[in-house]
């Protein structure tokens, strides 16, 4: 056999054995110890940014939006748009109140972020929540019914105040793993999460 046939059958067959190898499962000698220490950090993480889109389907409705996420302490900033960019509404919010700007200019108030959103946008996202559990830690202060540990030592699945939620998929930034997908689960109702970036300022 010529040279160059050799040389190209044996890139055919390691090209072939790399695509038949499955994605390697990340896993550490002490995953209790592992959470803690990842815990400790994602609960002191106060300022960060995110990208993400959101699926919700029940049994009578679908709906679909794309959401830029700024948290910075107690106060955020979350605006939803649709597929196509166009803004659909603005959520300002902090630890006393809560406003919605929609498309058309009109401004709400209310107590909670997720009421307003479903009174004004009727989409049901529990965004109190939302704001630990995308960083797959459980809401402090609630009680949490179940929490499944994966082998890395982050979240793989939970139950907070009548939410379940699993982590099918993380991503690594720098020394930490931040879930790229998030399933949420209330009722009839489904939601699929997923985050296309973060931006981790602390």
């Amino acid at each position: 056999m010529q040279p160059m046939k050799i040389c190209l059958t044996v890139f055919l067959v390691l090209l072939l054995a790399a695509c038949s190898q499955k994605p390697s499962i990340v896993s550490v000698d002490n995953p209790a110890e592992v959470w803690k220490a990842h815990a400790s950090y994602l609960y002191n993480l106060n300022v960060w940014q995110s990208e993400m889109s959101v699926l919700g389907v029940t049994s009578e409705e679908k709906f679909k939006t794309r959401l830029s996420w700024n948290q910075d302490q107690a106060n955020y900033t979350i605006k939803l748009r649709d597929f196509i960019g166009r803004t659909v509404a603005l959520i300002d919010g902090s630890a006393s109140q809560v406003s919605v700007k929609t498309s058309k200019g009109q401004t709400y108030q209310g107590d909670t972020a997720e009421q307003l959103l479903d009174e004004v946008a009727g989409m049901r996202i529990p965004l109190e929540g939302l704001k630990y559990w995308l960083r797959g830690i459980p809401e402090p202060g609630i009680e949490l019914d179940a929490f499944t540990l994966g082998e890395d030592g982050a979240a793989k699945s939970m139950s907070q105040n009548g939410w379940r939620m699993s982590y099918p998929l993380y991503r690594t930034y720098g020394d930490i793993r931040l879930p790229q997908k998030v399933l949420l689960e209330y009722d009839d109702l489904n939601l699929t999460v997923n985050i296309s970036h973060w931006d981790l300022i602390r």
